[in-house]
């Protein structure tokens, strides 16, 4: 078998991302074997890292090898090279030495030739017999393949490292030592006392006399103390544009505990006083309860411009008159919808109360301009960086704004992006077109996925809530008998249709499912397209699961499907668990939230806050509720424990947030754990989640955020 880097240059730049999924199936047979390959675009002369693997032959090479693969690291730059991870990160510690290795990123220019902009390539590291194997498998795609023999190009990697080390060497701030308490979440080494970072990825981690002996004489030196240094937290489901927006563009309802009708207004008004020159005013934040609200409260606030109020959670929304005229809502609107959507007054008309589909409706319609979109992002990022969070899933980027997706690109284009995000692009319910769909999010991956904003699936909504009676229940509403709930997205052949596609471009499918009933459709339907697919590890998530049924926690780990849960909503809040169990009952009520059992069953549990759609997104307090099942007593008063037997340890509270989001998003070989080759991201905290007492835990204070080596966060 000959050994050799091939370069598959894609006409079409989706279709790069079909062969690189076919290629990760079935990455050899006796005719060949794929021990390596990445899938790089060249954009304004800049190469960057879009997906690969790394195949378990590759961990057993040595010499050569770890400088091919040294070298592909180098290609890609800097920390978007760090794509190897584990296995080829080993190679390169194996063939490389300490001060090649501190010049990887010399590489880029060398090699960069193999690309034209706006092109898009897989590279492979491959064992070829006969290429007419691999030409088989690339038959019906537009491409052109470029061979190159291995010791060929490891011949040139050796040549460009040696005249890299007297260009690079004296570069300022090339190298960063850290120092502090590293739990780095690395089961072969789950502890450190000092990092070397070179070109935003991670050179060495171990004792600090080591560390310092590896450096250069002018490496910026991050000393933390006794303080904890963490692997950068990972937010599995988020809302970006969404918590910029209300952090900066609406009135915040969100600082009142509870419902409060006097202080709402007292809020809003403050805002409209502070904001006059605005034609349309939000305020969110809104604690729904049973306590019926009109458009008439809203109007008394702001009878001359639109008004809406929307609930902390986006389900629910209240507008004056003025945002009803401008939103279309009338009684034909209402007729059309139901009253379950829209509510009426005595005479049938709207009275101001929307829920589910209308509010998604309306929320992308609001007027806002690219510099708004703009700046929620970047208010965004400095919320995630301040609480600790290196990089983020955003569930349904269009969700708010249509402008989204195109603002985080020029965003990164300027080089203001530093929060990597993981996007899942929105589909509609019951999608007409499902394939149309996926074609749609694929294109936009090809157009818009950089090294911080990278499109890995969609999103949809199963149902809604409980507290609006939308969350979709496999029993009915014991205060509605009859009705189970809204079944948002119920179409199981178009859900098959829609995981068949999106795994087709190496997509996953990630929903919305509060009610048991939701829960299991979605599970129906992937095993099905696992059927179809072959494919048992596409990553689909399933997002906040109140309530599910026992069935169905051993069925979301025989599909390789993911749990996405909020330990922060698990606790028992007066007045809504109170509401729970008058619409559910208290056996189900008691049942909420279940972590600890999808962990049993073996399934890849991540946390999520779902910010800032529930208000409170925290580390520590994760970590506390987690073990705790409640909330300490001085955040809220009178929260009591939930369903205890669901409690975790700390180690898997840490995974939660660490190397099990970086898995979700297929990113477990460069991010997630503080290991050689991988991002240098990092969060710093005053205290050890491990074992320090849960008291203190909750008392935590955040030190520093890390982003590729730099500080971007400093208490």
């Amino acid at each position: 078998m000959k050994s050799n880097v091939i370069i598959v240059k894609c006409k079409v730049p989706s279709e790069a991302y079909q062969i690189l999924s076919k290629l990760r199936k079935k990455p050899g047979k006796k005719d060949f074997k794929i021990s390596y390959a990445a899938l790089v675009k060249k954009d304004n002369g800049k190469l960057s890292l879009e997906d690969g693997f790394s195949a378990e032959a590759a961990t057993e090479g040595r010499g050569w090898k770890g400088g091919l693969i040294g070298g592909l690291v180098g290609l890609l730059a800097g920390p978007v090279g760090a794509l190897a991870g584990g296995a080829a990160g080993a190679l390169i510690g194996n063939s490389l030495d300490a001060k090649e290795k501190r010049y990887q990123s010399a590489l880029a220019g060398r090699f960069s030739h193999y690309l034209d902009d706006g092109e898009t390539a897989l590279f492979l590291l491959a064992e070829e017999k006969d290429k007419a194997a691999l030409e088989e498998k690339l038959k019906d795609y537009q491409v052109a393949v470029t061979r190159v023999a291995a010791k060929e190009f490891a011949a040139e990697v050796e040549k460009a490292l040696k005249k890299s080390w007297k260009s690079a060497a004296g570069t300022k701030a090339a190298e960063t030592l850290i120092f502090g308490n590293i739990i780095t979440m690395d089961e072969k080494k789950p502890f450190a006392k000092a990092a070397l970072v070179r070109g935003g990825v991670f050179a060495f981690i171990g004792g600090a006399e080591e560390a310092k002996a590896l450096a250069g004489a002018d490496a910026q030196v991050l000393d933390y103390g006794e303080n904890y240094i963490y692997p950068g937290f990972l937010e599995a489901h988020s809302h970006g544009y969404l918590a910029g927006d209300r952090a900066i563009g609406q009135a915040n309802l969100s600082k009142v505990l509870g419902t409060d009708y006097a202080k709402y207004r007292e809020i809003i008004k403050e805002f409209i006083e502070k904001n006059p020159q605005r034609e349309f005013y939000m305020a969110a934040g809104w604690a729904e309860n049973d306590e019926k609200v009109t458009k008439a409260y809203l109007d008394e606030i702001c009878p001359d411009k639109p008004l809406i109020m929307n609930t902390g959670g986006g389900h629910s929304m209240l507008l004056n008159t003025k945002a009803l005229e401008w939103a279309g809502i009338d009684r034909e609107y209402a007729e059309k919808h139901g009253p379950a959507e829209v509510h009426v007054d005595e005479n049938g008309e709207p009275d101001g109360y929307v829920c589910e589909g209308p509010v998604f409706e309306i929320m992308p319609r609001i007027p806002k301009t690219m510099e708004d979109a703009k700046n929620f992002l970047l208010a965004w990022q400095d919320i995630a960086f301040k609480t600790g969070y290196t990089a983020v899933g955003d569930a349904g980027v269009e969700l708010v704004s249509p402008m989204a997706t195109q603002a985080y690109y020029e965003l990164e284009q300027e080089g203001k992006l530093k929060l990597r995000t993981y996007a899942y692009l929105r589909v509609a319910e019951n999608a007409e077109d499902p394939k149309a769909e996926i074609a749609r999010a694929t294109a936009d991956r090809a157009k818009y996925s950089n090294e911080y904003f990278h499109v890995v699936g969609v999103k949809t909504f199963l149902d809604g809530v409980i507290e609006a009676h939308t969350g979709w229940q496999l029993a009915d509403y014991l205060d509605q008998p009859g009705y189970h709930g809204l079944e948002r997205f119920n179409d199981h052949d178009k859900m098959v249709e829609l995981i068949t596609a999106a795994n087709a471009e190496g997509l996953s499918v990630h929903v919305h499912s509060i009610g048991n009933g939701a829960t299991s459709f979605m599970l129906g339907c992937i095993e099905d397209a696992e059927k179809i697919t072959g494919n048992l590890d596409q990553r689909n998530v399933l997002a906040h699961l109140q309530y599910v049924a026992d069935e169905d926690i051993r069925r979301m780990a025989e599909t390789g499907s993911i749990p996405a849960v909020p330990p922060l909503w698990t606790p028992n809040v007066p007045g809504g668990y109170d509401m729970e169990v008058a619409y559910v009952g208290k056996e189900l009520a008691d049942q909420a939230y279940p972590i600890k059992s999808f962990y049993d069953a073996g399934a890849n549990v991540v946390f999520h806050s779902d910010y800032p759609v529930s208000p409170m997104m925290d580390i520590k307090l994760s970590v506390y509720t987690a073990e705790k099942r409640a909330y300490p007593e001085a955040l809220i008063s009178g929260a009591s424990p939930r369903n205890v037997k669901e409690a975790i340890t700390r180690e898997q509270s840490l995974r939660a947030m660490t190397i099990n989001v970086a898995r979700q998003w297929r990113q477990e070989d460069r991010m997630g754990s503080i290991e050689f080759g991988k991002l240098a991201n990092m969060t710093v905290f005053d205290c050890d989640f491990l074992h320090d007492d849960i008291e203190k835990v909750a008392q935590a204070n955040i030190v520093a955020t890390i982003v590729d080596g730099e500080e971007v966060y400093k208490a």
